[in-house]
């Protein structure tokens, strides 16, 4: 309302709002005039030719809190406010001079002083004589519209500011705008695109097929959707997108366009893809790999893992750790693990773990830690393997190296004795077979007992032979079923035992092929039966039991007897220890050495007064496993 204050004295008002009409000719349209303008939406303000006003009508008085008989009469410079751009005010001074109508968006002040944004249109009335008789002006308040356009600056700032494509199109699919992030990924200037289709920036054919359909619908109904694409670079390079999908409607609720926020995705999928082969490494690795969180939680298992133990990754993660130990380990070898377990520093160790079941295996473990950006532990990882048969298969390699160098030095010291034995025993013999010698009874005894212990130790030095130089197996194919049926059927005609001993034989629903030295399997067989039956002293249940384990044969002794005594059962094929009064305590140490020349294995279970169980496992003949 910028306009210069006029010297002539104020006029007083005819009423509250505006001055009364000077003649009656016009009355009836000046009143309706005056309603109009009365009840329009918007402040209408009139004044004369020096400035003060005139009228205002209700909007007016609405807006700017005063009522109409405070105002008429007064300057319109009551309503200007500090704080326009002096320039803009100039203008509108240097407009309102010369008579020119105008208008602009300025500020304008109530009567409480509050400072409010406006838009006025000014013109002016001039009389007969073409002077300036005074002025009219439409004012609207435009808060809400400035807040509004302070709300889009704001949106489109961060629209462009955004670190994601933001691509808005009509409803044909034609782009009307970018964003800086888009430009740069996709390649384009703005006015590069602006206009064209925005199957511009995919890859040809569009989206997949499948996104295809299952998109469509939503698209149809303008729904919101996102996925997984693909985009095509201006240079024409294709590459991996998110994308994210919205519709615009209009009032009407009809669908006006689309706003897509995508992302280039291309190192994400790389690391993915690089992620995901390193999972796959750890999931397949033969080893058992658990990681665990700074308490101690089980965070990750492996497959190998999970065999290992016996648990499903699902039963251990976010358990304690503990439940994998076990409490035969020296407490001296815990005390170092923990000492550098506290300082975060890896380490390796051979412990004993527990399964699920109870059951206890050694293992190798190598731990090491993983931190964050800020050095702090995230992790510990855990690479482990079950060494109990390697263990096992080193112990017994080492023993079979005892039991070879031990056997040498029994089959030299056997041959040296085997042949003066030899000697006294037959000259013992050839002396009981003179006929008319004259021997008294006291010499005679003597001589049958030299007779008889010759004879036994000629079995021990074959024995000490047997042992120390033992022949490499003649291997050939045999049904066990058959073989064993045959064999227990040959001992029970021999009466093996005795009437006390019952001899009972258990074979599988199936043929079992296996490459056997029979001489030597029978050997095998007989020694354990004779420890069996020795064991049950001549009265008991002696089982036999064939069956097929994975791709071994497994034959099974079983006895009623008085079983081993715990301590013992580790000793039992260890050279020249024997449980029989007179035993060379070589049966079994030979026994195990045939069935590891015929890449088996033996083990023995026995509980006192439970009974034993010696199991002899031979790998099947090829292709008779499933």
């Amino acid at each position: 309302m910028p306009q210069k204050r006029s010297k002539r004295p104020a006029r007083s008002a005819a009423s509250p709002r505006r001055a009364a009409p000077r003649s009656g000719g016009y009355k009836e349209k000046f009143n309706l005039i005056a309603d109009l303008v009365e009840s329009a939406a918007l402040c209408i303000i009139s004044t004369d030719a020096g400035g003060l006003i005139s009228s205002i009508n209700r909007a007016g008085e609405r807006m700017f809190g005063y009522r109409a008989k405070e105002l008429v009469g007064r300057h319109i410079s009551i309503l200007n406010a500090q704080g326009n751009d002096p320039s803009v005010i100039k203008d509108l001074v240097d407009k309102s001079a010369r008579g020119e109508n105008w208008e602009a968006e300025i500020l304008d002040r109530r009567k409480d002083g509050n400072i409010f944004p406006i838009w006025i249109s000014t013109s002016y009335l001039s009389d007969a004589s073409g002077r300036r008789a005074g002025g009219i002006s439409v004012i609207r308040d435009v808060t809400a519209k400035k807040k509004a356009e302070e709300v889009l600056r704001y949106m489109a700032e961060l629209v462009e500011s955004a670190g994601h494509s933001i691509i808005s199109t009509d409803r044909d699919g034609n782009i009307k705008s970018i964003n800086k992030a888009g430009q740069r990924m996709f390649g384009y200037r703005a006015e590069e695109l602006i206009g064209r289709p925005v199957s511009v920036l995919e890859p040809d054919g569009g989206l997949p097929p499948h996104l295809i359909r299952k998109f469509s619908g939503k698209r149809e109904r303008g729904e919101n959707w996102e996925a997984e694409g693909l985009g095509r670079r201006k240079n024409g390079e294709i590459f991996p997108l998110w994308l994210a999908t919205s519709y615009l409607r209009d009032e009407r609720g009809e669908i006006k366009g689309a706003v897509g926020i995508s992302r280039d995705i291309s190192l994400l999928k790389e690391f993915q893809e690089k992620t995901g082969y390193l999972a796959e490494l750890v999931e397949k690795a033969a080893m058992g790999i658990i990681s665990t969180d700074s308490r101690n939680r089980i965070v990750s298992i492996n497959h190998a893992g999970e065999l290992m133990y016996g648990y499903t990754a699902e039963e251990l993660i976010g358990r304690d750790i503990s439940i994998l130990h076990s409490d035969r380990n020296p407490p001296g070898r815990l005390f170092r693990i923990r000492e550098k377990s506290d300082f975060l520093e890896p380490w390796s160790a051979e412990l004993y773990r527990r399964r699920k079941d109870g059951s206890e295996f050694l293992s190798w473990l190598s731990t090491g830690y993983l931190y964050d950006g800020a050095g702090r532990l995230k992790a510990k990882v855990c690479i482990e393997r079950d060494v109990t048969e390697q263990r096992a298969t080193e112990r017994r390699l080492a023993d079979a190296e005892h039991l070879a160098n031990i056997g040498e030095l029994a089959a030299g010291v056997a041959h040296e004795i085997r042949n003066p034995l030899g000697g006294i025993h037959t000259s013992v013999k050839m002396l009981l077979e003179q006929e008319g010698q004259k021997i008294g009874g006291d010499e005679m005894s003597l001589l049958r007992i030299i007779e008889k212990e010759s004879s036994r130790l000629r079995e021990i030095v074959t024995d000490f032979l047997r042992f120390g130089r033992p022949q490499e197996p003649i291997l050939d194919n045999a049904d066990l079923c058959r073989y064993m049926q045959e064999w227990v059927e040959s001992i029970r005609r021999e009466r093996l035992g005795g009437d006390g001993v019952e001899i009972l034989l258990d074979l599988p629903g199936e043929p079992l092929h296996a490459r056997i030295d029979r001489n030597q399997m029978q050997q095998v067989l007989l020694n354990l039966a004779i420890n069996a039956i020795h064991a049950m002293d001549g009265s008991g249940r002696l089982r036999f039991l064939v069956r097929r384990a994975g791709a071994a044969a497994e034959i099974a002794v079983e006895d009623s007897g008085a079983g081993i005594p715990e301590g013992e059962v580790e000793r039992i094929f260890k050279p020249f220890f024997s449980r029989k009064k007179g035993g060379t305590g070589l049966g079994l140490p030979i026994t195990r050495r045939i069935v590891l020349a015929h890449r088996g294995s033996i083990r023995c279970e026995s509980r006192p007064g439970k009974g034993t169980r010696f199991t002899v496992s031979i790998p099947l003949a090829e292709g008779e496993w499933p």
